[in-house]
């Protein structure tokens, strides 16, 4: 039985996140593991925790959200790590066994896996889950490099550069849009955005190479 954890940053939503846990617990096959990033000098920290169980919350200074999906991964204990956000909600029962299955074509078990997210293209979908291998051929879940945008960007090119990008069209995660409100305030007065653009196109041709390099050494010497 191959289970997921699935990894959260969350600040000023404990309602949104609330909802993204119930819907993965909900609806998986198998139990998941649930871990979310809260910040510790969040406002509204405590309703998180009026709302979420305790287990599923890992405290800490404020960090980044590739930061702290990093961190996240360090303290998960299953075999894949699903990256969410806390705009997310599961729509497909028994999601997390079609995303495992998915790998099973793959002896090494390096692979991206998106589910569908309708609304967006299918190159644009943000959220994605990898096996422990991935990370242990990278280093890292998320490319340390960004803060918050590119992740996704810099994680599809990857898998695509080693022919290892899995798109699995019965499986729905819907996204909320256009969130206005204090969190979003606060990305955009951070600029989180311009900092990520400008190390894309300042460093992902040099940067992406060696990490492809990375992966298919371990595709080819993996028994």
């Amino acid at each position: 039985m191959f289970m997921i954890s699935v990894l959260c940053p969350s600040r000023g939503r404990p309602e949104l996140a609330s909802q993204m846990v119930n819907s993965a617990k909900s609806l998986a096959k198998n139990n998941v593991e649930i871990k979310l990033y809260l910040n510790d000098d969040d406002p509204v920290l405590d309703q998180y925790k009026n709302l979420i169980d305790d287990c599923h919350i890992v405290v800490g200074p404020d960090r980044s959200p590739g930061y702290s999906w990093n961190m996240l991964a360090e303290e998960a204990t299953n075999d894949y790590y699903f990256l969410a956000g806390d705009d997310v909600n599961f729509v497909t029962r028994g999601w997390d066994k079609i995303i495992t299955d998915a790998f099973s074509k793959y002896p090494d078990k390096i692979a991206c896996v998106y589910p569908t997210s309708p609304g967006l293209k299918k190159k644009k979908n943000p959220h994605f889950c990898v096996h422990r291998n991935w990370i242990d051929a990278l280093g890292y879940f998320v490319p340390p490099q960004f803060w918050h945008w590119y992740v996704d960007t810099w994680t599809a090119e990857l898998a695509r550069s080693v022919g290892r990008y899995e798109l699995v069209e019965n499986c729905v995660v819907e996204i909320q849009k256009d969130i206005k409100d204090e969190t979003t305030n606060r990305v955009h007065k951070m600029c989180l955005r311009e900092r990520d653009h400008h190390i894309w196109h300042t460093t992902s041709t040099r940067w992406l190479d060696a990490d492809k390099t990375c992966l298919s050494n371990y595709i080819r010497n993996f028994k």
